[in-house]
């Protein structure tokens, strides 16, 4: 005898495979620490599945680690074509080394700070990294010709590094001091852009 039942409207398959999709929006929170908060909790919940099921993260999550892969790319290129554009500055390879020294250094209060405020990796705080490394090449480049203006003078290199840091420690602390007041207003609005403005 025919009987009326529920039925899917339509299977979704991945991979040759039969798939549910559950979507999801967020608000206010990074794709990457609602993640890292989910699948703790989707693991678990696994262990007490039939065999031959399984869960996988996609959509903005996934788009996200795989944008870390072209970020680091990115990266490296950044630092290649600063390195070539110091060394057509300056004429010089050894300053263009001296000038990418001081990029590491940046790196130090960008991960004591992500540390005190707990603060995990993302596509937003990888853009702020490259966007930190050119502000700090820029107050790098400032100090370095300023020195090679004061040595063509016949100023020793003992007297000119101080005397070149003192003069131009202001206009450095006055550009950066900008940069961030102009970033705390996005960091105050939206807690997915603070990784960015974090690592500014």
């Amino acid at each position: 005898m025919p009987r009326l039942d529920n039925a899917p409207v339509s299977i979704v398959h991945k991979e040759a495979r039969r798939a549910i999709v559950v979507l999801a929006k967020k608000e206010n929170r990074a794709v990457t620490d609602i993640v890292a908060e989910l699948r703790p909790n989707l693991d678990r919940m696994q262990a007490d599945w039939t065999e031959g099921y399984s869960h996988t993260v996609a959509g903005e999550a996934q788009e996200t680690a795989e944008t870390f892969g072209s970020a680091g790319t990115a990266l490296m290129v950044a630092i290649i074509m600063i390195f070539g554009t110091l060394v057509l500055l300056f004429g010089s390879y050894r300053q263009a080394v001296v000038l990418l020294a001081t990029l590491p250094l940046a790196l130090i209060g960008t991960f004591l700070g992500f540390f005190i405020f707990g603060m995990e990796m993302s596509f937003f705080a990888v853009i702020g990294v490259i966007t930190l490394m050119g502000i700090v090449a820029n107050d790098a480049i400032v100090m370095i010709d300023t020195m090679n203006l004061h040595l063509k003078e016949g100023v020793r290199v003992a007297e000119c590094a101080p005397r070149d840091a003192t003069e131009r420690l202001l206009p450095i602390i006055s550009t950066s001091g900008t940069t961030i007041a102009g970033l705390v207003p996005l960091a105050i609005g939206n807690p997915m852009w603070r990784p960015l403005c974090y690592r500014c």
